[in-house]
């Protein structure tokens, strides 16, 4: 069983305590060398696996090497991708979100830069994002590629940060404004993506800015917060609540954060797992610096769930989710229940939980590896068909549980899919205050 974590713990916004707290950014490694053919020498976009533990995902930028490489946070190679016969015209950044595969994830490659601002039309670049082998080979050429042209409403603009809301899939462009101080200009692609025809971008905020030289972006898988940055600062942005509009987070709280002295640094990704958020940076250059920065919930927060996914390696995509949802955040005292749902009318569902105050680990399995939780309480439930609320219970008032991982996996029993399971959804809670 290929079992596939992702991780993110996020909070609400209490009166002083508006902003998640990031650690100063140290140097994790640098990027990997590649000489023949001459790759990674300008990265200008970069990415967090969402199914490749411990990867980032980075290409160059303008006229160079139509090559997006993984490789591991500590800056090693683990495999290089040809995107087909695409030109890099200008490659500024690139994001992973959802695609026309419910429960698939996919790689957007924004083809976006100008300069000199003397192109009218645009691109993205979208394929299925790979699952990476266990060690480097030869270059893998992508097929399944699809490209959407764009265009803007009015002036042409310069740009280098793409953002994909989780929630809906909708491709938002951030643009770099030459002045120092004015406004942020914020464009979305509208849905839905269409391959055959150049698509007019739609504005959807003109949002005041001290310095929108915006350089890097990127959003939270579950959509509650979104981090852009320019030259010396990178912006947190609390969107919250996932259901209001990936716009409005541009005018709540901005959290700032000093990203100094580390080059022309047009890269930031968000990376998540059970130790928690991570930002990484890296600049243009031959083997620049991956700059770290990890997150922590600041006291007296509220934790949110977060969402993670696994299933078999093989062909497995096809088989869908069983579904997984929150009725509120956990807290000490108060009531929590899940929904359950199962993949299919037909197909059994159940639901483990477990806590997980021991840090887990990654294990080789078969083709791929298996994500395992050392747990001290489980639970099970089961449900045949259709969806059901499954209360857990009020969570005690004691403070040994503060801290505390609560993982729920949601299982459906399909017996076409490979080894009976289709692929789970799962999220970990933390107890709050």
């Amino acid at each position: 069983m290929r079992m596939l974590p992702i991780l993110l713990f996020l909070c609400l916004q209490l009166p002083g305590q508006a902003c998640i707290q990031f650690a100063r950014f140290k140097a994790a490694g640098s990027l990997p060398v590649i000489l023949s053919p001459q790759i990674m020498h300008e990265v200008s976009g970069m990415e967090a696996s969402r199914i490749n533990p411990g990867v980032l995902w980075a290409h160059d930028d303008a006229n160079n090497s139509n090559m997006v490489v993984a490789f591991s946070t500590s800056g090693k190679e683990v495999q290089r991708y040809q995107v087909g016969s695409v030109v890099n015209g200008d490659w500024e950044d690139i994001a992973i979100g959802p695609g026309p595969e419910i429960g698939r994830d996919y790689i957007y490659i924004a083809d976006v830069g100008n300069n000199d601002l003397k192109y009218s039309v645009f691109s993205l670049i979208r394929f299925p994002e790979p699952i990476t082998p266990s060690s480097p080979g030869n270059t893998i050429l992508i097929q399944n590629y699809e490209i959407f042209a764009f265009r803007y409403p009015a002036s042409v603009h310069d740009a280098e940060t793409l953002m994909i809301d989780p929630i809906d899939g909708v491709p938002y462009v951030l643009t770099k404004e030459k002045k120092s101080s004015g406004y942020g200009y914020l464009y979305s692609y509208p849905p839905p993506f269409d391959s055959q025809n150049i698509k007019t971008l739609q504005l959807e905020s003109k949002f005041p800015h001290a310095a929108p030289k915006f350089s890097a972006g990127d959003v939270s898988q579950d959509g509650r917060w979104v981090v852009v940055r320019n030259d010396d600062i990178f912006y947190t942005y609390l969107r919250g609540d996932p259901t209001n509009s990936f716009v409005s987070a541009f005018y709540n709280t901005v959290c700032l954060y000093d990203a100094s002295n580390q080059g022309n640094a047009e890269s930031l990704t968000l990376s998540t797992d059970v130790n928690g958020t991570r930002v990484y940076c890296t600049s243009e250059g031959t083997a620049s610096t991956i700059w770290e920065s990890t997150g922590t919930l600041p006291s007296g927060t509220i934790a949110l769930p977060a969402w993670w996914s696994f299933g078999s390696g093989i062909a497995s995509w096809q088989w869908g989710h069983p579904g997984l949802s929150l009725d509120d955040a956990p807290a000490v005292g108060r009531s929590v229940s899940v929904q359950l749902w199962s993949v299919r009318p037909n197909a059994p569902a159940a639901i483990a939980f477990g806590l997980t105050a021991i840090p887990d680990r990654v294990i080789p399995l078969g083709q791929g590896w298996a994500h395992v939780n050392p747990v001290l309480l489980m639970i099970l439930v089961s449900t045949a068909t259709g969806t059901s609320q499954v209360p857990l219970g009020v969570v005690p008032n004691t403070s040994s549980l503060l801290g505390v991982s609560l993982h729920a996996q949601g299982v459906a029993d399909d017996p076409a899919a490979p080894y009976r399971m289709a692929l789970s959804r799962g999220l970990t809670l933390q107890i709050g205050r």
